[in-house]
């Protein structure tokens, strides 16, 4: 009887154990198809938030720009044009002028009233210095002017006597503003990246010093490229006059000596002279003990 039974149940567990195992692949399958059903609907999200991202950076670059536009609006002007160009020509760029001029006048205070006239329209002594005396007096100035005033200002010191000399020099700060441009859009876009990154909180390790002085570097690089290009303008915008007035010479005159000097002089001579004598007569007297000294002996 037990070898009766043995075949059917045999069979039967076969068929359990495939049952099993069709049920597994069955689960296995569904939970393929759940993932791959997943990435399918997190691709669009994964695909938008590059958008975003990209959205985002566009965002910021239109952000900054519009920031440098509003800081050029703010200072009156675009930052690489001087506040007033000597001529439409020169717009383009930026001339830093030095001028020195050399003058002969024939009335000295006559020539410093119309220098001071000149200087009193528009514009500011920084460093000054007259001398005057019974043959010669001159006058050195150093005067800055606004640039679109130069050439009308250099035409008025023709009155100020003959010109002798004329040295004109522009220094062209063009390039350097770009570079400083450069650098202040630099500035900019780093503080607004260094400050999202604190206010983000990602940086668990950071403690509020540091982020104090993460922020008080990008605020000193931005204030010191801004402070920088204020400089070029400031230089563009004034023209520095180095002013020399020398008066004439006096004219050409006879001379007569003082005789009583003179006379006085002589007597004074003369008694130097026997004070002279005086020092001398010791060591003539020693000088001719010794030469005799010396001959007695060669003479035995």
């Amino acid at each position: 009887m037990r070898y009766f039974l043995t075949p059917p149940l045999l069979v039967l567990f076969c068929l359990i154990q495939l049952s099993s195992c069709k049920k597994s692949q069955e689960a296995s399958s569904e939970i393929d198809m759940k993932m791959d059903s997943e990435k399918m609907s997190n691709a669009p999200q994964m695909s938008k938030k590059v958008e975003l991202s990209e959205k985002d950076i566009a965002e910021e670059e239109m952000n900054f720009k519009g920031q440098t536009e509003d800081i050029d609006e703010s200072s009156g002007q675009d930052i690489g044009t001087p506040l007033d160009p000597i001529t439409d020509l020169s717009k383009t760029r930026l001339l830093e002028y030095t001028v020195t001029l050399n003058f002969r006048c024939k009335n000295i205070p006559e020539s410093r009233k119309k220098l001071i006239q000149i200087i009193k329209k528009s514009s500011f002594i920084k460093s000054s210095n007259t001398s005057s005396g019974e043959k010669y007096s001159s006058m050195n100035s150093e005067i800055h002017i606004p640039v679109d005033r130069l050439y009308e200002t250099l035409l008025e010191m023709d009155k100020l006597g003959k010109l002798e000399s004329e040295s004109i020099h522009s220094n062209d700060h063009t390039e350097e503003n770009e570079w400083q441009k450069i650098k202040l859009s630099r500035e900019q876009l780093r503080s607004n990246r260094r400050s999202k990154a604190v206010s983000s909180g990602k940086a668990e390790n950071w403690t509020w010093k540091d982020r104090e002085e993460l922020l008080e570097r990008s605020e000193e690089g931005m204030d010191q490229a801004q402070f920088e290009s204020w400089k070029i303008k400031d230089r563009v915008s004034w023209a520095k006059i180095h002013v020399v007035l020398n008066g004439e010479g006096a004219p050409a005159t006879i001379e007569f000596p003082n005789y009583r000097t003179v006379f006085f002089s002589s007597i004074n001579f003369l008694l130097d002279m026997t004070a002279y004598l005086v020092w001398l007569l010791p060591l003539s007297v020693l000088g001719f003990f010794i030469y005799f000294v010396f001959k007695k002996i060669r003479g035995y």
